[in-house]
């Protein structure tokens, strides 16, 4: 397991810094123009979240919510969320992913991929509802909706190959990450 947190904190890493050279598409539509990103690094805490345990996944939300913050939010004349805000919304919504962890383990990766597109959407639901409060104002236009939910696509686009990577990070390492396949036969005069 050491060899396999090693690798994926340099993994942690190449996303966080691929973040960087990544520009949001432009995306038009008949009231104007919308921003859609691709969010590499939540999108890598959400596929490792079901590849290790909850003590490790806790690290992670920490350190990616930390970077997150400190990178993204800009201090300026309104409100912004305060720095930790992302931490607790890595916490929580890492912690629900390794409810549906055993599921990834026996290499059912259809609900993973689902459940990290829409953890992906509600973290930015909620940080949107956060700002709002903070700013004591609820606006929730069609370009936002449209730029939440597009990016949640993209988001969850991206995570298979992600999930490929770990488990193949995983494989090389000789961390057991996958127990197998879920696999149930039927007999004959067998009850249901």
């Amino acid at each position: 397991m050491p060899a396999f947190v090693t690798v994926t904190f340099v993994f942690f890493w190449v996303a966080m810094i691929a973040q960087e050279f990544l520009a949001p598409w432009i995306v038009s539509t008949p009231s104007g123009n919308v921003e859609v990103y691709c969010l590499l690094p939540w999108v890598f805490f959400f596929s490792l979240a079901l590849a290790v345990p909850y003590p490790l996944m806790l690290v992670f939300a920490g350190l990616t919510g930390f970077i997150w913050d400190a990178r993204w939010q800009v201090p300026g004349d309104i409100p912004d969320l305060p720095l930790g805000s992302s931490i607790i919304l890595f916490t929580v919504f890492g912690t629900l992913l390794q409810g549906i962890r055993p599921l990834f383990r026996r290499g059912n990766w259809v609900v993973p991929v689902v459940m990290c597109g829409l953890a992906v959407f509600l973290q930015l639901l909620s940080q949107d509802l956060l700002l709002s409060f903070r700013r004591s104002g609820f606006e929730f236009s069609g370009e936002l909706w449209l730029t939440v939910l597009l990016t949640s696509v993209v988001s969850t686009a991206l995570s298979p190959a992600l999930f490929w990577l770990n488990s193949r990070v995983a494989r090389r390492c000789g961390y057991q990450l996958e127990v197998g396949q879920f696999t149930f036969r039927r007999t004959y005069g067998q009850s249901i």
